[in-house]
């Protein structure tokens, strides 16, 4: 058997295809009574010797119905409506929303405050064996005098009764009054503020820093004869020149600085006020006190509310006084003469974010201005501060104002050459308002007379007395009056 090349059968297909794709198709057979079919006519047969005509079309069938063969269905464009939905279920209630807190801002760190510790004694440096000399105590209760002795253990006794000896009364309580009484530097005469009028008519009191309309006068009362003498009519604040011959006041009439001589009587103006008047727009005279040479004053001149000037004027009244003027954010509060020199500490009220009362240092020309304390808060008028005899030492009480936000008075030793602090007492602070003792702590202070000792105001009803030599305080008194009102006369 012949196997012929598979190439060839290839080729035979191919000319097959050829000549069946050149042969013309057949008309096919028309359709007849097909609904919806359109048919082309038959095309005549051409003549002998004619050329053919093309072949005609292949008729084309339509058909638009469903289900026919080709039958493409026209897409639905408008889709049908779909139901309308009904009401949908209520949501559920949202919560309400959280406050948001104010955010706090971040406060900067709490200073650090060292607090000033209490010295160790001696607080002044004494000779060897010096020993504490006893001294005595006056002090107002109602319209007598008492007198307590410095002694421990001892009790208060009555010492003058103005009206059961003199027929005279000690200024009305109301008044307040203070200074109602003065002691010579000999120890030898008591300067009495007296009045024959025991009805007050000043409802507020004037604190001895007001006008003080109630009528007075100034009495020199011997200590050891008990003989009362007048020495100035309309006066009241004696103050003592330390040679013990003149006293200086304020008048009654003029509420200037007047000075008596004590062996003659005689009196005259050194400083004037004008005008005046009493009321609340009166100036007068306040807080003055002597120069060691007993030749001049330095003295306060206070209009209430506006300003408080301090002035240094000669005795005699013949020289121009000398003026520092103050207004009323920086005013001077006392002024204390140095008892050994020409030397001036006055407290005064300074700059910062809260304006504190520091302690200065001046000339007694009021030049050499200089601040020994910062931080530190005086009252200011009572408070001293108060030389010691030697002059080394200015004994004051104040208050460390920033060493806590509740703190009270306490005393202190200041240097008036470096202004080195050297504190006596302290009180712990109060942990809050309610815990804060509102009665002022320690203070007013004076010296004794042989400047060994201390005696002070504790709180408002107690009086204490406190030991430069070995620290030990004891008490002296307990009263049922506020001892601030009723003054205090240090003497042998």
């Amino acid at each position: 058997m012949t196997i012929r090349p598979l190439w060839l059968f290839w080729l035979a297909c191919a000319l097959l295809l050829a000549v069946a794709g050149c042969l013309p198709a057949a008309d096919p057979e028309p359709t007849s009574e097909l609904a919806g079919a359109t048919t082309t006519p038959a095309t005549a047969t051409p003549a002998a010797g004619e050329p053919a005509p093309p072949p005609s079309p292949t008729p084309l069938l339509v058909y638009d119905y469903p289900g026919a063969p080709g039958y493409t269905p026209t897409p639905n464009v408008y889709p049908w409506p779909t139901q309308t939905p009904g009401p949908t279920d209520p949501p559920e209630p949202t919560e309400e929303p959280t406050a948001t807190e104010e955010p706090f801002p971040t406060l900067p760190p709490t200073p650090i405050v060292t607090v000033v510790p209490t010295a160790a004694p001696p607080f002044i440096p004494f000779p060897e064996g010096t020993t504490a000399q006893p001294f005595t105590i006056y002090y107002r209760e109602g319209d007598a005098i008492y007198a307590l002795s410095s002694a421990e253990g001892a009790a208060p006794q009555r010492f003058l009764d103005p009206l059961a000896e003199f027929k005279l009364y000690l200024p009305p309580s109301a008044e307040v009054i203070r200074d109602w009484g003065a002691l010579s530097p000999d120890g030898q005469s008591l300067a009495l503020v007296l009045t024959e009028d025991p009805v007050s008519y000043v409802p507020y009191g004037t604190d001895g820093a007001g006008p003080a309309p109630h009528p007075t006068d100034i009495y020199l009362f011997d200590m050891a004869s008990r003989a009362l003498r007048l020495l100035v009519a309309d006066g009241f604040l004696p103050v003592w020149s330390p040679d013990g011959q003149r006293l200086a006041y304020r008048s009654m009439q003029t509420l200037g600085l007047w000075v008596a001589d004590v062996a003659t009587g005689a009196t005259h103006e050194v400083y004037a006020v004008d005008p005046p008047a009493y009321g609340e727009d009166s100036q007068y005279v306040d807080s003055f006190v002597w120069a060691a040479d007993s030749r001049r004053l330095a003295v306060f001149h206070t209009a209430p509310y506006e300003w408080r000037d301090l002035l240094i004027v000669a005795a005699e009244g013949l020289a121009a006084p000398r003026r520092v003027e103050t207004d009323l954010y920086h005013p001077f509060g006392v002024a204390q003469w140095s008892p050994v020199d020409d030397r001036l500490a006055v407290t005064r009220t300074g700059e910062g974010r809260q304006p504190l009362r520091d302690l200065w240092i001046m000339n007694g020309d009021l030049t050499g201005q200089r601040q020994l304390t910062y931080g530190l808060e005086f009252p200011s008028y009572s408070y001293g501060p108060l030389w010691s005899a030697d002059g080394r030492w200015i004994a004051i009480s104040g208050m460390a104002a920033y060493e806590a936000e509740y703190a009270t008075y306490d005393l202190w030793l200041i240097d008036p050459d470096s202004g080195a602090l050297h504190r006596l007492t302290y009180d712990i602070p109060a942990g809050s308002y309610e815990e804060f003792d509102h009665t002022g702590g320690e203070g007013p202070l004076w010296w004794s007379p042989d400047g060994t000792q201390l005696v002070y105001q504790r709180d408002t009803y107690q009086l204490w007395l406190l030991s430069l030599i070995d620290g030990r305080q004891r008490q002296l008194l307990q009263s049922q009056e506020v001892l601030y009102d009723n003054g205090f006369i240090l003497g042998p």
